[in-house]
């Protein structure tokens, strides 16, 4: 096609597609889009998207004085000829032959690059960029620095004429060895008296040339070479892939994330076609099928894998040997030995003969890294990893007697990453810091773990819900260890204060399994303090319905409650009672008990507010259909406990009554009146899951009031409504009452009757992958917009 049959974008893209030598396809997993969508641009049926037509430029290496023209173009906005001067468009107007690849000595991978289309893109276009030299890619082993630089390299390679040259620096360990290496890839001869610097100069003089520099950080020392090399040789660039800065003037730094992982939350119930969304899941995948042809996600593997890919914190070196595992072991083999705390670092090994030694194992790929530590870097090293999930510079200086400059050399090391004032450390370093921890060195840590944490818990955890969630897996870290050491003076006083915010961020099952645990400990001889976690415990077990642990521990509490005599510990014991038999269905046994619970309560309304158990009273009201007394109940109960100091648990059941509010207003076709009371309720719908749960019945009997006789916004809304709350009680655990069952149960009726089954299942599923705090931000915006 000459330059004069050019008369669209889409023959224009066709053309410098083909000097790339790219198939549709070929383009298309470089942009993230189907081949079709290539096919339909390139015959003028469709144009991109913005979006689309951003990547293609980072794709294509359009420079970025270029990229508004090109944008302009491709939304057919201006006309393709002005692709064609050599004055808008200098590199890529022609002549076409130009964009033949030059000389390069690239190697070849025998496997695709799965995904990476945006940090491709990134790479490519800052190696463009006029006024970049030096690009070093970081990252810690395993992340897929050597595999993205080669295939950006092959991308630019257009851009410069006297080839592309790739410098493999791992088998070297002194760093004059380096200019060398280099002198051997260009065949530049080390005769003669003059400086090999200086001969290398000579020869690049006035040459367009890219190195890719791999594995830099061995040899380091010889950065101030790489540095006068490029200063005396205007056309050279750089690309080195390194696990530490090479620290040099004009360097720019490139760290390389690791690939796209599905949120912890949603993996227990994660449905295939979202979990092949994320780019862990994809690589995983696709090396699993080089060898079995028909693997494929399923919904009874689709948990499973989501959790292989988690736990090695979507590393592609990490999942390539997890999938060459797949030849000698099942899914669920693989996932049971990953989620062991032990050494299986040598157990995901990769049989390929053509590896270097350090990419055979992931032991092998993070010992090369540890080797170059000094001997008290790898003390602090492997004293980090007794913290899960990430810890402060506080908490590393209490444990570890280590300061942030050590932190900050480990960063450079790239075996910590950090996030704002927190470092991390991926799972699979922590599990080479964990071996190489002696027994005594283990021991000693780990007791200075618990005592941090547990002074932790008496400081902030009461104060902020973020703080606990921030270290959510240290304080449970903490927590099994007190207890597997018989701590229990650790383990009471990390489960006092955890078990509210397990009850409110919906960790139901953990705080069932760690209470019960921490409770069959010896020698706690603080009855009170038994008593309040024995409250808290049977808490948790009603809310996941598991009556008989309920029952167990309410009995306990009933024994402890007439030993101490204190009208305070029986009102806290009735009202308990009362709500397990509400969420038993046992609407008569539990109104005598809350009844009695209620005039202990006025009796001391200073210590317990009676508003409590009278409003669950209302509640079996509205049960039984009485709505008078319904809501003579629960307006009293408002009235008592917002007219009360505001505490956690007062808060609660004022939550709970405007909810029986908003039911009883739409039982009287008000949805004005229910939509106000669901407004009080929105700000405890986003503390606490139960809350969300309840509120999320009600919001979707008033999109439904009055009931529409044909399928609007409100009803797909409460189809997406109703998949959250199938979603947040399968990942909680939470069951609720009978009651509300009956009520999820009926208006799931009402909207499947409006919906076509597509679209019912296409929200349904929408709804069912929110987590927590993306439904309450739904929530909030029908509630608080004008929609409803």
């Amino acid at each position: 096609m000459s330059r004069e049959e050019i008369h669209s974008f889409g023959d224009w893209l066709r053309r410098q597609r083909k000097a790339r030598d790219w198939s549709q396809a070929a383009l298309a997993q470089r942009v993230g889009c189907t081949a079709a969508m290539i096919r339909k641009i390139e015959a003028g049926e469709r144009k991109p998207s913005a979006e689309l037509a951003a990547l293609l430029a980072e794709a294509l290496a359009v420079p970025v004085e270029s990229r508004t023209l090109f944008l302009q173009v491709a939304r057919q906005l201006r006309p393709v000829a002005q692709l064609l001067s050599p004055r808008t468009m200098p590199i890529l107007a022609g002549p076409y032959p130009a964009l033949s690849t030059p000389a390069n000595n690239l190697p070849a991978p025998l496997t695709s690059l799965v995904n990476r289309v945006h940090d491709a893109a990134t790479v490519a276009r800052l190696l463009t960029a006029a006024d970049l030299r030096l690009l070093t890619l970081l990252g810690p082993p395993g992340i897929g620095k050597t595999r993205l630089a080669i295939h950006t390299a092959e991308q630019v390679a257009t851009h410069f004429r006297d080839g592309v040259w790739f410098v493999d620096l791992a088998p070297l360990n002194d760093a004059a060895l380096v200019l060398p290496a280099i002198a051997q890839v260009l065949a530049v001869a080390e005769a003669g008296a003059t400086p090999l610097l200086e001969r290398l100069r000579a020869v690049l003089m006035g040459k367009q040339l890219l190195f890719i520099l791999d594995n830099c950080e061995q040899v380091s020392a010889a950065a101030p070479e790489i540095g006068a090399l490029l200063r005396g040789c205007k056309g050279l660039k750089v690309l080195a892939t390194s696990r530490t800065p090479l620290l040099l003037a004009g360097e720019h730094e490139y760290a390389l994330p690791s690939l796209s992982l599905p949120p912890r939350d949603l993996v227990p119930t994660i449905a295939p076609a979202q979990l092949l969304t994320y780019e862990a899941v994809q690589l995983f995948v696709a090396r699993v099928r080089q060898f079995q042809r028909d693997f494929a996600v399923s919904a009874a593997n689709a948990p499973e894998i989501a959790t292989i890919c988690s736990r090695l914190d979507g590393l592609p070196l990490a999942l390539e040997l997890a999938a060459a595992a797949l030849r000698h072991m099942t899914v669920s083999q693989l996932c049971t030995v990953l989620q062991s705390e032990g050494t299986w670092l040598h157990l995901l090994h990769s049989p390929a003969r053509d590896l270097p030694a350090r990419q055979r194992t992931l032991y092998q790929a993070i010992a090369w890294s540890y080797s170059l530590l000094d001997g008290n870097e790898q003390r602090i090293f492997r004293q980090l990893g007794v913290f899960v999930g990430g810890f402060t510079s506080a908490a590393v200086q209490a444990v570890c007697d280590a300061g942030p400059a050590t932190l900050e050399r480990l960063t450079e090391h790239n075996l910590l990453a950090r996030r704002a004032e927190r470092w991390q450390m991926l799972e699979m370093i922590r599990e080479f810091a964990l071996a190489h921890l002696s027994s005594a060195e283990h021991s000693m840590v780990r007791q200075k773990h618990i005592a941090y944490f547990a002074a932790q818990a008496d400081q902030t955890l009461a104060v902020s819900l973020a703080a606990i969630a921030q270290d959510h897996d240290n304080f449970r870290a903490a927590l099994t260890a007190a207890i597997a050491a018989q701590d229990a003076d650790a383990a009471f006083t990390l489960c006092i204060k955890l078990v509210w915010f397990w009850e409110l961020r919906g960790h139901l099952r953990d705080g069932v399994r760690f209470v019960r645990a921490a409770l069959a400990l010896p020698a706690i001889t603080q009855s009170q303090l038994r008593f309040d976690l024995l409250e808290r415990m049977a808490t948790l077990a009603f809310q996941v319905h598991q009556f008989d642990v309920a029952t167990e521990f309410a009995t306990e509490l009933h024994t402890l409650a007439y030993k101490h005599n204190d009208p305070f510990d029986m009102a806290r014991l009735l009202n308990l009672q009362g709500r397990i038999l509400i969420e038993q269905g046992e609407l008569a046994r539990a109104a005598v008990v809350l009844q009695e619970n209620e005039q202990i309560a006025r009796r001391i309304p200073h210590r317990f507010n009676p508003g409590c158990p009278l409003a669950q009273l209302g509640e079996i009201a509205l049960m039984h259909g009485d709505w008078q007394n319904a809501e003579r109940q629960l307006r009293e109960a408002l009235a008592l406990l917002t007219g009360a100091a505001g505490t956690l648990y007062t808060g609660i059941f004022v939550a709970m009554t405007y909810t029986d509010l908003a039911e009883l207003a739409l039982v009287h076709g008000d949805p004005l009146q229910a939509r106000y009371a669901l407004q009080q309720v929105a700000p405890y719908a986003h503390q606490y899951v139960r809350r969300l749960h309840c509120f999320l019945v009600t919001l979707v009997g008033l999109l439904l009031t009055p009931l529409p006789t044909t399928p609007t916004a409100k009803t797909h809304a409460a189809a997406m409504f109703l998949g959250a709350m199938a979603g947040l009680g399968e990942r909680t655990g939470d069951t609720l009452s009978p009651f509300h069952q009956w009520l999820i149960a009926e208006r799931t009726a009402h909207v499947q009757w409006l919906l076509p089954p597509h679209d019912w299942h296409t929200a349904w599923q929408q709804g069912h992958a929110w987590l927590p705090a993306q439904a309450a931000e739904a929530v909030e915006q029908w509630l608080m917009g004008d929609v409803i």
